[in-house]
């Protein structure tokens, strides 16, 4: 197969999200209780922001989960962890998101079709709503 040798630009920025409600406790290569947060486009993607925010308070801290798949969820393998500090919901208070480290400088580089799950440890009612900044080729 003959490689590809045209120059290869940035074409679409998507920004996707989703709610994790379910509590997800087992890290290995079949978690329950993930969702879907983005799939790469067709000639791959660069992540350059991944955070969640809480929809509800939490008496504890809690880890929140990235996992990677390759094959449309069948296999997830744990990709990152950050643990979202415990917080209050109230109009008064503003929460400081849970940053997983993507940047500009520092992306997340998927193949085409990779996908990205979230989760988190403890099942919240309100969720845990994830949102994902990326750019396809």
């Amino acid at each position: 197969m003959v490689a590809n040798l045209d120059p290869i630009f940035i074409k679409t920025t998507k920004t996707s999200q989703a709610v994790a409600t379910l509590a997800n406790n087992d890290v290995d290569d079949n978690p329950v209780g993930t969702v879907l947060l983005t799939t790469s486009g067709n000639e791959g993607s660069i992540v350059t922001n991944i955070t969640a925010l809480a929809r509800a308070s939490l008496a504890s801290s809690m880890a929140c989960y990235l996992y990677l798949s390759k094959d449309n969820g069948v296999t997830q393998r744990l990709l990152s962890v950050k643990l979202m500090a415990s917080f209050t919901f109230s109009p008064t208070t503003a929460q400081i998101p849970v940053d997983f480290g993507y940047s500009e400088t520092l992306p997340l580089k998927l193949e085409a079709g990779d996908q990205i799950y979230c989760g988190i440890a403890t099942a919240l009612v309100g969720g845990v709503v994830f949102t994902c900044q990326r750019q396809d080729y």
